[in-house]
């Protein structure tokens, strides 16, 4: 089964995020669309700072806010049959999300939408996404070293390059 096809499953991604880029234009975090309206994970920064996950060209969970210039943990997790939470700095933003959907395949693009546009202005680093696991289902303490892999982890970009290198 593809790494991130999460079917009505356990899921959970989750990244740090510094945003330098202002909250004027709405900025995209993760996108695992090809399309407009698909049953996969899309998760913005609306205008205004607010965190938008949205799903099969709707939003899903609206809540919580992004500060400018800090470092921010961020984490969309599904619990099958408990629901959908949106979590920021360790804490859940906007309400359960308890729509039953089962999630196709999808292409991750980090940083912009799927065709490239709303791009986020800032860093981004450790990047994990879990498959089969909701690593956080109420308020937690968040990481304080960079994550790690185990079985769950489809992918982790842990990101220890100088900024701007491509290693």
């Amino acid at each position: 089964q593809p790494d991130f096809a999460f079917g009505t499953d356990d899921f959970c991604i989750e990244t740090w995020v510094y945003n330098t880029g202002g909250q004027s234009a709405v900025q995209v975090l993760f996108d695992f669309r090809t399309a407009s309206s698909q049953v996969v994970p899309y998760l913005n920064i609306q205008t205004g700072g607010s965190l938008l996950f949205y799903v099969n060209g709707a939003s899903a969970i609206t809540g919580g806010s992004i500060p400018l210039n800090t470092w921010t943990h961020v984490a969309i997790c599904r619990l099958a049959g408990s629901g959908t939470k949106m979590f920021i700095n360790g804490t859940q933003a906007g309400l359960t999300s308890f729509l039953g959907l089962d999630y196709i395949e999808g292409s991750l693009t980090i940083g912009a939408k799927f065709d490239g546009n709303y791009t986020f202005f800032g860093y981004i680093d450790d990047v994990r996404v879990s498959k089969g696991i909701a690593r956080y289902t109420s308020n937690f303490t968040v990481p304080s070293t960079q994550l790690a892999g185990d079985l769950s982890t489809v992918l982790l970009l842990n990101m220890n390059g100088n900024n701007n290198s491509t290693i």
